[in-house]
């Protein structure tokens, strides 16, 4: 007997935003089934339907649903009630990547305690610390809230020859400097929440002409629900900026080694390396965290070919992929 063809849900912020979010993935929707996208306010859970985005006849028009079989969620949250509500109406684990918003220090933590924590930097709480006398140990840091998306509010700090602090923000100049310790703490204090602020040791990062750039691979789930590295590219940063968020372009992984040399280590055995951590770390957060279905890392590569992760993202951005000359897309994934 043949079961029903599925409905899939996108889970969107806002009315606005559910109709950007078809467009994006629907090109890619390879099933038999209904892809559609709604927000909280389409569902009706009286009669346990959903009123919603889809494609017909190639045009996007709003029908309504019985509740989906799965959802994927596009909404960047620290926690979710209505996907937690609606899951407890279809089934477990049928709603995918319920947390978004990563807590940097619980996935550190969490990480540390696992056999990948060779590729962590170094980072503490602010509250649990001196940061100056980190700083004067270190000579660079970074300071970055626990919550955060983008590469907003993340700031180096660095000593000078001459005593002086230069605090930095997405640009290579000096967004201030410091004379002492105590303006240094009543400055970082300002930006960011003490409580809620994170201390990152300086991660060595080679340069692409002088550029910053960083290494990011996408990890999903696959059909059978095994992690898998779906994607890895170069995000190179504009020439005046230290944040590859600001980036100037992105490129496939194999064009971006090209602009690399002296590397100690093959190209080979990074991404092998890339692949393997960024797996491992999928399946960490995914058994800790919640049920997910996708993220990405974020890797920081020094000129001897050595990875560091930056970060973890709990809702990749897909637009930075159309910025890719020449990607092939793996339509097999949602």
């Amino acid at each position: 007997m043949m079961s029903d063809p599925p409905y899939i849900g996108l889970f969107a912020s806002c009315l606005k935003q559910r109709a950007s979010i078809l467009k994006t993935y629907f090109p890619h929707f390879q099933h038999s089934g209904t892809l559609f996208t709604f927000d909280e306010q389409s569902v009706n859970w009286e009669n346990k339907t959903i009123k919603g985005l889809t494609y017909k006849h190639q045009k996007i028009v709003e029908s309504t649903f019985p509740f989906p079989n799965a959802v994927y969620n596009r909404v960047y949250k620290k926690n979710n009630s209505i996907l937690a509500q609606l899951e407890r109406e279809i089934g477990e684990k049928r709603c995918f990547n319920q947390i978004t918003q990563l807590n940097k220090w619980n996935v550190y933590t969490l990480l540390m305690n696992s056999n990948i924590d060779s590729f962590l930097p170094h980072t503490y709480l602010y509250r649990d610390v001196d940061i100056c006398s980190l700083l004067k140990e270190n000579g660079t840091l970074y300071i970055k809230p626990c919550y955060g998306q983008q590469g907003r509010r993340v700031y180096k700090i660095q000593l000078t020859k001459e005593g002086k602090i230069n605090l930095y923000g997405d640009v290579k100049q000096p967004k201030h400097i410091l004379s002492s310790d105590v303006e240094l703490k009543r400055k970082v204090e300002e930006l960011i929440p003490k409580d809620k602020m994170l201390i990152q040791q300086e991660i060595a990062i080679h340069r692409v002409d002088g550029q910053y750039f960083d290494i990011r691979a996408l990890v999903q789930k696959n059909i059978d629900g095994e992690w898998k590295v779906t994607n890895v590219v170069g995000r190179i940063a504009h020439k005046e900026y230290m944040n590859t968020s600001f980036f100037q372009r992105v490129v496939q992984i194999d064009d971006l080694f090209q602009f690399l040399h002296g590397l100690k280590i093959e190209k080979a055995e990074i991404l092998n390396l890339v692949h393997e951590i960024s797996v491992k770390t999928a399946s960490i957060l995914d058994c800790q965290l919640g049920h997910l279905g996708e993220l990405s890392v974020d890797y920081g590569l020094n000129s001897e070919g050595q990875l560091t992760i930056i970060e973890v993202n709990g809702k990749p951005q897909k637009k930075i992929y159309r910025k890719v000359k020449g990607l092939k897309v793996k339509k097999r994934y949602l």
